[in-house]
């Protein structure tokens, strides 16, 4: 399944039509001001809390129903969903809130209603328990360069050749997966990627004439070499 995976920005009539006309497959969610926006969720909002329309991502539910739509004349369908735990949160601060704004109840039941709303709308039929999943693979990416932009130098570019251009990339893409990989490692744990290798770098050694002898780990780069199943040794021979 091959899909364009687009910003909301990105979403106007004629990127919508040049997507349908090249034959390529799109997903992107819609912004709350447009029109068939407004359409949909004044169709659909009231059907849309129901036990079929429950679906799980992430440990969170949400409630995502499939409409068949018409966007420049060309069939797609769209995603009405409500995020629960959103709307909850949401809600929970117009109250808070309600009072200081002088808002009456007819205002709070207005502003509330549409609250933990979304939409996303696919040139393709996507069963539901699939959508979001594949929706939130562009965070994942932005992630990935947020990484490599950051933390592995993929920018400023300050090459001058395309030789040494492809070779940054290359060096730049290796360090952002092994970054990734720690911070997936390490998401349940006090470090992080950072923390890690300024403990690590305290690991001391005493050099002799004919081998190295390491000294016994501090507590946290024990628990480091532990997590990532690293071994240590104990004596290293000089090379002659």
């Amino acid at each position: 399944m091959k899909f364009a995976i687009l910003d909301a920005g990105y979403y106007t009539e004629d990127n919508i039509r040049e997507l349908f006309e090249n034959k390529i497959s799109f997903i992107t969610r819609l912004k709350s001001n447009l029109v068939v926006y407004k359409d949909l969720v004044r169709e659909h909002l009231g059907s849309l809390e129901s036990k079929e329309n429950l679906v799980e991502y992430n440990g969170r539910y949400v409630y995502l129903k499939c409409v068949p739509i018409k966007l420049n004349d060309y069939s797609a369908y769209a995603y009405v969903g409500l995020d629960i735990e959103r709307k909850s949160s949401e809600s929970r601060k117009t109250f808070q809130r309600a009072k200081d704004k002088k808002m009456d109840t007819s205002q709070v039941f207005d502003t509330i209603a549409s609250q933990g709303v979304f939409i996303i709308v696919s040139s393709r039929r996507i069963a539901a328990a699939k959508l979001l999943p594949l929706y939130y693979t562009r965070q994942q990416i932005e992630q990935i360069f947020d990484i490599g932009k950051n933390y592995a130098d993929l920018l400023p570019l300050r090459v001058q050749t395309e030789e040494t251009f492809r070779g940054h990339l290359l060096l730049t893409f290796i360090a952002t997966v092994v970054l990734k990989h720690l911070q997936d490692a390490l998401l349940k744990t006090a470090f992080n990627p950072i923390s890690v290798f300024l403990n690590l770098r305290n690991q001391k050694c005493k050099v002799f004439a004919d081998k190295i002898v390491t000294h016994e780990p501090f507590k946290k780069a024990n628990d480091i070499y532990k997590l990532f199943k690293i071994k240590w040794p104990v004596v290293i021979p000089s090379k002659q």
